[in-house]
């Protein structure tokens, strides 16, 4: 039986049953903390990862421009398809973290799930959920902390069921945090 989370507020009264997580030590530290509140097992993946630039990874925009010319002007102009070579497009990436995150909470529908990831693979299953046509970073925030809170809905007529969003990168809790 899990326990009624209640670390900082946040999720008081809600009975975790499963917490899920990043494989990076960035957002498998809060996780551990969600888990150990809510005397859940934690759960990580490497799923649950940022999306990958490929040979872009750890340089800067002047590094890309100098090392890979042409490479800045393809991404700005083909945002949704642009692939660095060993990366992933956004596109690809967001089709593939929506569905992991609907894999991991698919599984315990029904269930209070909590899904500890970086902004990116958030970003990709929130915008699914909307129905946001382009799912690119900007359209909405996703902040480091924050808290959104997605629900199965049930259409009591037709018997359908689909994810709805409650509520968007809540950051109250970190304010506290701050004093």
């Amino acid at each position: 039986m899990a326990r009624m989370f209640s670390s900082s507020g946040m999720l008081g009264g809600v009975a975790i049953r499963r917490v899920v997580s990043s494989d990076l030590s960035r957002a498998k530290e809060t996780a551990h903390e969600i888990a150990r509140v809510a005397l859940v097992p934690l759960e990580t993946t490497p799923r649950l990862r940022e999306r990958s630039f490929g040979r872009w990874e750890g340089l800067s925009r002047s590094e890309i421009a100098q090392q890979f010319p042409g490479d800045i002007e393809a991404y700005e102009t083909q945002r949704e398809t642009f692939r660095p070579l060993g990366g992933q497009s956004w596109q690809e990436f967001s089709e593939q973290a929506a569905r992991t995150v609907h894999e991991l909470v698919g599984d315990f529908a029904g269930q209070s799930t909590v899904v500890v990831a970086h902004a990116g693979p958030l970003q990709a299953f929130l915008s699914q959920v909307m129905g946001t046509r382009d799912s690119r970073p900007g359209r909405f925030m996703i902040d480091n902390g924050s808290v959104s809170v997605v629900r199965e809905w049930l259409n009591e007529h037709t018997g359908d069921r689909h994810w709805v969003v409650t509520a968007l990168n809540i950051t109250c809790h970190l304010h506290a945090l701050e004093s």
